[in-house]
């Protein structure tokens, strides 16, 4: 899915850049690395038994809150190995694309090395966010629905459909102010050059904002979401 993706984005963009090429390998390479980075942590999640949607949907929810782990230390840990898995098919996507000439490196060794710091926080707020989406379904029983218009929304508002730079005003406002952008925008605008390197303090500012913002928010919910656990006998 992933290389059908980034074929049909390199074949759209050399069209339209035809006579073009500087533009061309630019937006190439941005549109390859936003598909790997938005696909991250949806390799393999939703086809997991361990996923929270599947246990409160059985009601095994339950022994996530009487194991002598707490479950928000359990998710956590089962984040580091979802974004591992996933992290190592986007890195193989990567050299792919190196390899055939879809993406090209970054600048300098110090653009690489900034955006990778990006990437990192990026994928950050792409945790929580995903957790909050998991902790809707303590209210919501399922999160189906409101998965599909997730996935959009962040495809949309984080670039990962259309670069940013592309987007009419009004519409790159909206990006603006919500957390998608800074999750895969900012730090791939800084490896294709699309922004200078000067900016990347502002960059880590947003992004280690929400990240705060996003782990107070998850935080308060996971307490919230215990209440609404009943064990009997345990």
């Amino acid at each position: 899915m992933i290389a059908i993706q980034i074929s049909l984005y390199y074949w759209l963009w050399t069209a339209l850049y035809t006579g073009d090429g500087g533009d061309a390998a630019q937006v190439c390479s941005y549109s390859a690395l936003a598909v790997l980075l938005s696909r991250v942590r949806w390799t393999a999640r939703y086809y997991s038994r361990e996923a929270v949607p599947a246990r409160i949907r059985e009601g095994t929810i339950a022994y996530w809150f009487v194991r002598p782990l707490g479950p928000r230390q359990y998710y956590f840990l089962r984040g580091i190995g979802e974004i591992a898995l996933g992290g190592s098919v986007a890195l193989l996507g990567y050299l792919s694309c190196l390899a055939v000439g879809v993406v090209q490196l970054p600048a300098s060794a110090l653009v690489g090395l900034l955006s990778l710091v990006g990437i990192a926080l990026g994928q950050c707020i792409l945790y929580y966010l995903g957790l909050l989406l998991d902790l809707a379904c303590f209210w919501l029983v399922t999160n189906d629905s409101v998965k599909h218009i997730y996935v959009f929304v962040q495809d949309l508002l984080s670039g990962a459909l259309l670069p940013l730079w592309l987007f009419p005003g009004w519409l790159g406002s909206l990006a603006d102010v919500l957390p998608f952008k800074a999750a895969v925008y900012l730090p791939l605008a800084l490896y294709v050059g699309r922004t200078p390197v000067e900016s990347s303090v502002s960059m880590f500012v947003v992004q280690i904002v929400w990240c705060v913002v996003l782990a107070a928010l998850t935080r308060l919910l996971w307490r919230r979401a215990s209440l609404r656990v009943m064990v009997q006998g345990g």
